[in-house]
């Protein structure tokens, strides 16, 4: 069993160190002999152990091994009968060349655009089934705005009341789009990779000119009608060394305050790789991601990232459990713990 547990560099006290298996969201505390077994083993699987860290490593796969079935159980089996989101997908095609995309310049090796009479049919289906979230998606989906425009007038005529959302690059957004935005109020998510310097060298046109200006210029035209704004980041390894997370987050919440920050995978073809950071530069910008938002929040200023903050409302979670010396106890101890070394003025009760 490949474990690919994240161990925090920093001990959360008591001789104590915060281990995070990605794969099921579980939490183990582990102390500092423990944490020195499991790297030694994560490091080389085929290294030789002494029983006792045989003993160690078996425990801790254990552990893991139940939270990850505990995941893919709770995955496969639905807590209402219904899901909550459509994400109708109705373009296939974009206006930009990003150079680190995944989906081939917003293709998919598919190109096209979604037809009336196939998103019509989503919506009916998503009524029936009770969704209360519609999600427009691309490619680019205001290469498509018009059917966009079609397919809420004829939610809005058949009674439907869906909650919008839309994830866009932005460069296509006009005055007449966000106002359209604005009277259906949607939740608007824009893609934008950080200041001109960042942004405009992997965020580019087909003829390489950079998108920055254009997208700032969307994003003020959504703030001047208060449009609730998130900023979607991709971090990518050919910028790593010019800015951290943390400059990035400073330089663009003067204009949102909630984020999403990812970061280029690998590609089935291998040819971004050039683009993929390591996963060592993956782990030390979500330590750096975690400390700016703690630091920030300490500060009084509502900065959010969604998948940082989802992962601490996870530990809130009752049925999530944590392992402390080969017991499992309540979550509480473990908030204890990040209370005490990230946020000292806050006290557990």
């Amino acid at each position: 069993m490949r474990l690919g547990i994240h161990i925090v560099s920093y001990p959360v006290g008591n001789d104590k160190y915060v281990a995070f298996d990605p794969l099921s969201r579980a939490i183990i505390i582990l102390n500092k002999n423990e944490k020195e077994i499991l790297e030694k083993f994560q490091n080389n699987e085929k290294c030789l152990l002494s029983e006792y860290e045989k003993q160690v490593i078996k425990d801790i796969e254990e552990v893991v091994r139940k939270k990850r079935e505990e995941t893919t159980t709770k995955a496969l089996s639905f807590e209402s009968p219904n899901p909550v989101m459509m994400v109708l997908m109705v373009s296939q095609t974009c206006n930009l060349a990003c150079k680190y995309c995944y989906a081939h310049s917003g293709t998919y090796n598919n190109p096209g655009l979604m037809k009336f009479e196939i998103g019509k049919m989503a919506l009916d289906v998503a009524d029936e089934l009770g969704i209360t979230n519609i999600q427009f998606y691309g490619g680019e989906p205001l290469m498509n705005f018009r059917l966009i425009e079609k397919l809420i007038e004829y939610a809005d005529n058949a009674g439907y009341t869906f909650k919008y959302g839309i994830i866009t690059n932005g460069t296509l957004i006009t005055e007449e789009i966000a106002e359209f935005f604005k009277q259906h109020e949607f939740d608007v998510t824009i893609s934008i990779d950080g200041p001109k310097e960042i942004n405009d060298i992997n965020r580019v046109y087909p003829d390489d000119t950079g998108t920055h200006d254009d997208i700032i210029r969307a994003i003020d035209l959504l703030n001047e009608r208060e449009v609730p704004l998130a900023l979607e980041i991709t971090y990518a390894r050919n910028y790593v060394k010019i800015h951290s997370i943390s400059e990035i987050l400073d330089c663009l919440s003067r204009f949102s305050k909630t984020f999403i920050v990812g970061y280029v995978f690998p590609t089935i073809d291998g040819k971004k790789q050039e683009y993929e950071p390591t996963e060592q530069e993956v782990a030390d910008m979500m330590v750096e991601l975690v400390d700016y938002l703690f630091s920030k929040w300490e500060q009084g200023i509502p900065i959010k990232e969604m998948g940082t903050c989802m992962i601490l409302r996870e530990l809130l979670s009752l049925t999530y459990y944590i392992k402390n010396a080969y017991v499992l106890s309540s979550p509480q101890d473990l908030l204890c713990f990040m209370m005490e070394k990230c946020i000292p003025a806050i006290k557990c009760t």
